[in-house]
């Protein structure tokens, strides 16, 4: 079943029309991406699990010499595989250590009131009857600017798009290149200066005092950046498009009903089988590569399970997101105050992107009200 369409609207809008039919055919499916490698699809939730979890055997770090870093997803953007989603084992507890010791609750429900505020600050430079694009100037431009203050960074107003060109650069680089690496030299001044006057209590400043690298610090703070504004916009976008639609005040479970139905990580970052190992009934050997669906899992649960309690949205195991929870504080008090201002709006127009690991709303003008 090479012909499915990870790029199509229904794909994007209803994960599950198509990833059922997966699911029933095989946990574990053969896949060939168009002008690329073959992988398995890994398609049900017991398989998902045991992939995630069985750190020994699937890791994120190629498997044999022909297999290069190139091939992960933010190669483009993060020029070294230092950072969590292209690292196990001792390098990746190297650097997550520091990072949850920053990411805790009691940390995190210090930003609540400078979201709020920043929300509040948006909205209300907005006027009734006005036509917005959500996506562009709200959905994205509150999670950078989050993230940015959580890094340490002062703030740029182009930060927005050298967010969209760190996500875009592998697919566009001709169109993207040039923001990236104009991203990175902000990052390597702020490392500086840090290191030199590292007084901070951000990420940067925890990581440096951590002993981490500058170019370890680089690639997790890039990292950081991309996943806190990108994953987050679709959260944010694709929950007020929800409340517009229905016209509903949003409910306490939301966020949750987003990131189960349609989660703005379509998949886990590819697996490097790193031993012989049986799945799903199938032999795999060093070397094959697995595309874990969690969209699909999402939907594969028990009658007697809550679904919006045990989706696989953050993943799981060692590369569970350290970010979670402040991904969803963001959505909420958007949803919260976007409600607020403008419960009656229309939406005019709306543009979806979708592939095999992620989907986003990319613009979604609406008509405030």
């Amino acid at each position: 079943m090479s012909d499915i369409d990870f790029d199509s609207i229904e794909f994007a809008t209803d994960p599950d029309s198509i990833l059922s039919g997966l699911r029933k055919e095989n946990g574990l499916y053969p896949y060939q991406f168009p002008d690329g490698p073959k992988v398995w699809l890994v398609t049900r939730r017991k398989e998902v699990e045991e992939v995630l979890t069985s750190a020994n055997v699937f890791q994120v770090s190629p498997a044999t010499k022909e297999q290069s870093y190139k091939n992960n997803p933010f190669s483009e953007a993060i020029p070294k595989p230092m950072h969590l989603l292209a690292t196990d084992g001792f390098q990746h507890k190297k650097l997550r250590e520091p990072l949850e010791k920053f990411f805790t609750i009691e940390i995190l429900e210090n930003y609540r009131q400078y979201i709020t505020d920043e929300v509040k600050k948006l909205l209300s430079g907005w006027k009734k009857g006005e036509s917005i694009d959500l996506a562009k100037n709200f959905s994205y431009p509150i999670p950078v600017k989050v993230i940015a203050k959580m890094l340490g960074l002062k703030w740029n107003e182009h930060f927005p798009q050298y967010a969209i060109s760190l996500q875009m650069v592998k697919t566009y680089p001709e169109d993207h290149l040039k923001n990236v690496v104009t991203f990175h030299q902000i990052i390597k001044e702020t490392i500086e200066h840090k290191r030199i006057y590292n007084q901070g209590t951000d990420i940067i400043s925890v990581l440096l005092n951590a002993g981490l690298t500058d170019e370890e610090v680089l690639s997790v703070s890039l990292l950081l950046f991309i996943a806190g504004s990108g994953t987050t916009a679709s959260l944010i976008i694709q929950g007020l498009r929800e409340i517009i639609n229905s016209g509903n005040a949003p409910d306490h479970q939301l966020t949750d009903k987003i990131l189960f139905r349609t989660p703005p990580a379509n998949s886990a970052f590819p697996r490097y089988v790193h031993a012989e190992y049986e799945l799903s009934g199938t032999k795999l050997y060093q070397g094959d590569l697995l595309i874990v669906i969690l969209a699909s899992a999402n939907y594969d649960f028990k009658d007697s399970d809550d679904p919006l309690k045990s989706y696989f949205s953050f993943s799981k195991g060692i590369h569970h997101c350290i970010g979670w929870y402040i991904a969803k504080m963001e959505a909420e008090i958007a949803f919260e105050e976007f409600y607020r201002f403008f419960p009656k709006s229309k939406i005019l127009s709306e543009e979806w992107f979708s592939n095999v690991l992620s989907r986003d709303i990319v613009s979604m003008k609406v008509e405030l009200g």
